[in-house]
Order: structure tokens, then C-alpha cells, then sequence
């Protein structure tokens, strides 16, 4: 059975803020680690390019983001020796798919996240190790 790909955004934003802020998260909010919290509507990397930028600079990576004639943005994004690559019109989705990669978050079919904004499949496509 297919999840929606509303349900695939947010696990995969609660797999990128455990895995590099160290929050945890519950139904409604993600727990920091000094036990204050944030409301998961208020922490949306994929779609808000303000918090896809708090999760690259936490990770402490090199990236590049380039955007061709057509509005295409391709960003590479490498953490801890480990690349990661993605291309889409989306900036936020664009930055934060890279990143998931980067961080061991690894193409495959077990999670498919679509960018409405473009046919490219390939810039969506997540698994979870």
C-alpha cells in the first residue's frame, strides 16, 4: 500500500530533525533536546526554504545550488564525505531532498515524494535504511 504524500513530507521531515537536529518527534510537535518544543507545522523543510537552510548549516555542509535557464534548480550537497544530489523548481523540497540524500537517506522505491511543481520524478524518490 502507497502513502499518501502528505504522510511522506512529514516522515520524512521526523527522520531529518532526529537524525541531524536531535529532536524527537511526537503526533503534533517535535521535542528538542533542552525539552522545549516546536509544533511540526512550524518546521516544514520542504516546503519553507528558511528551515531546509537550518537543517544544511546544522549539518555543517558544502553545497552548490544552481539554477539553469528553465528554472530548474540542481543543488549537490555533500556531509561528511557522503554526496547527495537533486533537481526540481522547488527550492525547499530541491535542498531538502539533496540533503536527505547527503545524509544517508538513499534513493529507492519505498517512498515516493512527488514535486508538483515538476515531471521530475527522479529528484523524489527516497528510501529509509
Amino acid at each position: 500500500m502507497t502513502e499518501e504524500p502528505a504522510a511522506n513530507e512529514g516522515r520524512l521531515a521526523d527522520e531529518l530533525v532526529a537524525k541531524i537536529l536531535g529532536w524527537k518527534s511526537s503526533a503534533d510537535r517535535y521535542v528538542k533536546p533542552n525539552r522545549s518544543w516546536i509544533p511540526k507545522w512550524r518546521f516544514s523543510p520542504l516546503k519553507r526554504i528558511g528551515d531546509a537552510f537550518d537543517l544544511l548549516e546544522a549539518t555543517k555542509a558544502s553545497y552548490r545550488l544552481d539554477c539553469s535557464p528553465d528554472n530548474v534548480l540542481r543543488v549537490e550537497v555533500e556531509v561528511g564525505g557522503q554526496a547527495g544530489q537533486a533537481h526540481g523548481q522547488l527550492a525547499a523540497r530541491t535542498i531538502t531532498l539533496a540533503l536527505a540524500r547527503a545524509v544517508g537517506l538513499t534513493e529507492g522505491d519505498a517512498l515516493r515524494i512527488a514535486d508538483p511543481s515538476s515531471d521530475v520524478a527522479s529528484s523524489a524518490r527516497v528510501t529509509w535504511r
